[in-house]
């Protein structure tokens, strides 16, 4: 090969590589699975998947005035209910394994791209109240920020280019884009035999008792770092906060461990705090001991099915199960003659069938 030879293939090779890099970006930046840059194209049939990469995005791009975040508690939520019973167009962003932080940040973020975000539906998770869970790792941040710099870590994303891939695979196919109802919803086996089907019936360790100072402390710092704030900061958004009601399980292990005693204070500290907003409304669903002791609402002892997201929002329309400064104390007390004194040995009969 000549010099000349040699000088077009390398001039070919780089001109084929330039041009294949820019058609990854221009197609990245086009479909934009992620919603990075724009709301799903109306030509375009997008498959809702992977909600730390699609969730800012929504946020971001998507038009609502009303939002419903959380946990994976907050996944079989119906957009079109709530929207029926609040009179709202909303948006979810279920955040799996979500610290309070994480969503209160997540929260900031919504509100200062969507100021008119009126609404707000959030799902506290009932076992975080005793120690704020470590944060998600391998999070996305270029995709949370307004510097468009590091963008290119998403548009030369090998995930980002399969996923505008499937886009259109998924349009091809006939489809349409996912909607806010089916977006991240799933249908589990449920049960007894699948909550408590593996459950080993130990001794319980006597009642630890109250909460020492410190893990009171603890608790307090928990709200006051990263759940108050978005409320004091934002007065104008009414607030519907509810803790997640965990099935009879969940109050199992914490009785088999003896902290049912201070898992309640912790309800009545979170609580209390809550209360003192107007435009907070918190709720609390334990009173039921209907709902969590049916296990064929749950596939194990934290998560509940769709038809169990469909009475929440339903009650807390109806404002059952509403916590105030009036009835917290009568609450609690409620919650400690329930929770103190279950037959817990009983969940163990026929547990495997």
């Amino acid at each position: 090969m000549n010099d000349m030879s040699a000088k077009r293939w390398v001039k070919g090779f780089l001109t084929l590589v330039v041009s294949g890099i820019l058609t990854c970006v221009l197609l990245v930046a086009t479909i934009d699975p992620y919603f990075h840059f724009h709301a799903p194209l109306k030509n375009l049939a997008y498959y809702l998947d992977n909600g730390r990469y699609i969730n800012d995005g929504i946020g971001r791009n998507f038009e609502y005035d009303a939002i419903i975040i959380g946990s994976s508690m907050t996944k079989n939520f119906k957009t079109s209910e709530f929207d029926e019973l609040f009179d709202t167009s909303a948006v979810k962003t279920p955040y799996s394994g979500a610290n309070f932080s994480e969503i209160s940040k997540a929260l900031e973020r919504v509100f200062a791209r969507k100021p008119d975000c009126n609404t707000v539906l959030w799902c506290l998770d009932y076992n975080q109240l005793g120690g704020n869970r470590e944060a998600y790792e391998s999070y996305p941040e270029y995709l949370y920020d307004d510097n468009y710099l590091n963008d290119i870590k998403y548009l030369l994303n090998k995930n980002s280019l399969i996923q505008a891939g499937m886009t259109i695979l998924y349009t091809l196919q006939g489809n349409e884009t996912m909607t806010m109802d089916e977006y991240s919803a799933w249908s589990q086996p449920v049960g007894k035999s699948v909550v408590m089907g593996d459950a080993k019936l130990v001794p319980a360790v006597p009642s630890t008792g109250n909460l020492s100072e410190k893990e009171t402390a603890e608790t307090q710092k928990i709200l006051e770092d990263s759940v108050l704030p978005v409320i004091k900061q934002h007065p104008n958004v009414k607030f519907y906060i509810f803790f997640s009601p965990y099935s009879i399980a969940y109050w199992d292990s914490l009785y088999r461990s003896g902290e049912v005693e201070k898992q309640i204070e912790r309800e009545f500290i979170a609580e209390s705090a809550l209360c003192e907003f107007e435009n907070v409304e918190v709720y609390s669903f334990f009173e039921d001991i209907d709902l969590i002791t049916d296990f064929d609402n749950y596939y194990d002892a934290g998560h509940y099915a769709a038809n169990v997201n469909s009475l929440i929002l339903k009650r807390i329309s109806q404002k059952k199960g509403l916590i105030t400064k009036d009835n917290v104390g009568t609450h609690i007390a409620k919650m400690k003659e329930v929770f103190e004194t279950f037959d817990y040995d009983s969940l163990y009969v026929n547990a495997g069938q």
